[in-house]
């Protein structure tokens, strides 16, 4: 599910365990790709992979080393290859679908108000703040501060996922519900929560899908695109044992009520922000709803970039107008 380049594996590990989802067509051509890290270093010590499917003790593979590792780094490999979205037929007239139904979109709004005049003053807005994104942190940080909210300036994606869990871990936190939060994807914080035994629940329906069914988004905002209805029919009934039709009502009212389940018993909820005031005013845009049960949990992680601050409440609700008008669905 995650991306990242080998280099900066072995800057931090030694061994690595791959699970392959043994519904995957690809095993050869990721054995393949394995077998040439076999002679990777990491410092002095040599990089050891063992390569196995999920819930069985079959080994695909496997280094030959004796290195005693400190932790062992586990990776769910359940990919798509390029060529399989490239030929995917439905995926493909989807992403057809969604331009087509966007510049339809915009070419009727721009008949109702001046699209262009909106873009360009959203744009002279974030050019500003970006040249002041020093002074607007830290005003931010402290009136913040001075309303009791903790805050973390988390320089990279590590910090930012140790300082989440470190939060999680002080509260005894086991699960957490999440929602509109693309920046977390960014720094990959579900799989570093699973590997340190804490499981997040997304709750926004396309994020949802894709998490249950494994694999990465296929679109920014449109993550499960991908998905026809009767593979989301197959991957709910195969998922919950369900025996549910293709009927897309019903689908999504299933879909729903699961993850509905998630708020009984979840103690924080992890969100974004589409932008923030730097007197510490959050604004957050939602077409589900979700959000707002996460919102109500006993502890609140909003995670953001800098680059979302502004300077005042006149210019968030600039971009906090000109986002729907500027949406994909």
């Amino acid at each position: 599910k995650q991306i990242i380049p080998i280099q900066e594996i072995l800057k931090q590990i030694s061994k690595i365990t791959i699970v392959i989802d043994s519904n995957m067509n690809h095993a050869e051509s990721v054995l393949k790709d394995i077998k040439q890290l076999t002679n990777a270093k990491s410092g002095n010590a040599q990089l050891f992979i063992c390569l196995k499917k999920p819930q069985s003790k079959q080994t695909l593979f496997k280094t030959k080393s004796s290195l005693k590792c400190d932790f062992e780094y586990k990776i769910r490999v359940g990919f798509m290859k390029e060529e399989d979205l490239v030929n995917d037929k439905f995926l493909q007239d989807a992403l057809s679908r969604l331009e087509t139904n966007y510049f339809q979109k915009r070419k009727h709004l721009e008949e109702i108000f001046d699209y262009e005049h909106y873009k360009n003053l959203t744009q002279t807005i974030k050019q500003k703040n970006i040249k002041n994104l020093e002074s607007n942190t830290q005003a931010l940080i402290e009136n913040l501060k001075k309303k009791n909210i903790d805050v973390v300036y988390a320089q990279n994606a590590t910090d930012a996922c140790n300082a989440i869990l470190n939060i999680l871990k002080k509260n005894n936190v086991k699960s957490v519900v999440k929602s509109k939060s693309l920046t977390t994807e960014e720094i990959h914080l579900n799989e570093f929560l699973k590997t340190n035994n804490i499981d997040a629940y997304e709750t926004d329906l396309g994020e949802w899908l894709v998490q249950i069914a494994n694999q990465p988004s296929t679109h920014m905002t449109a993550p499960a695109i991908h998905m026809s209805k009767e593979k989301i029919q197959n991957l709910l009934n195969e998922k919950f044992g369900e025996n549910l039709s293709s009927d897309l009502d019903e689908l999504v009212q299933f879909s729903k009520n699961k993850i509905r389940e998630y708020f009984n018993y979840t103690h924080a909820g992890i969100f974004g922000s589409n932008v923030v005031t730097k007197d510490g005013l959050f604004f957050i845009v939602s077409n589900e709803g979700n959000v707002e049960h996460v919102l109500l949990k006993n502890i609140n992680i909003c995670v953001i970039g800098i680059d979302k601050i502004v300077e005042n409440i006149e210019e968030a609700l600039t971009i906090v107008d000109f986002l729907p008008k500027s949406a994909t669905a």
